[in-house]
């Protein structure tokens, strides 16, 4: 069992056996939630990633931004002082809130043992940083 970071939303009280994270965005927050991974004997924190963009939609209370997505760790690796995570995949958000949650949820995944981590979505860095930006000029 691996922490992966889900979103509680504004209002609801964090369930037993979580431990509260950051902030998740739209009033919301982040809750690390044990889940069961394959033994792949790789870093910790990328198997939680790759638990967390399998996982679907949870149980109530919680909401997982990446459920409807199709999003695949391609490789990670650590590149002198920081840590990069190739995505690779369909990204499809439900909501305007869902971008800022997924960043979130990959983002405090990564964290607990990455300081520095630089995510690219199919090959690009801006295309993941960009994902909540709605006025085009994000590059």
């Amino acid at each position: 069992m691996l922490p992966v970071a889900l979103v509680l939303m504004e209002g609801e009280v964090m369930p037993a056996g979580a431990v509260p994270g950051g902030d998740a965005g739209c009033g919301a927050k982040i809750g690390f939630v044990p889940v069961p991974v394959k033994k792949g004997g790789g870093d910790p924190d990328v198997e939680a990633l790759r638990a967390l963009l399998a996982l679907g939609e949870p149980p109530a209370p919680w909401y997982n931004a990446a459920a409807q997505s199709t999003l695949k760790v391609e490789r990670a690796a650590q590149e002198g002082p920081v840590f990069v995570v190739d995505l690779t995949g369909e990204l499809r958000l439900a909501g305007t809130c869902s971008a800022p949650y997924l960043l979130a949820q990959v983002g405090q995944t990564l964290a607990k043992g990455h300081p520095s981590v630089e995510i690219r979505l199919n090959g690009s860095a801006s295309a993941w940083r960009c994902i909540s930006d709605m006025s085009g000029n994000c590059k």
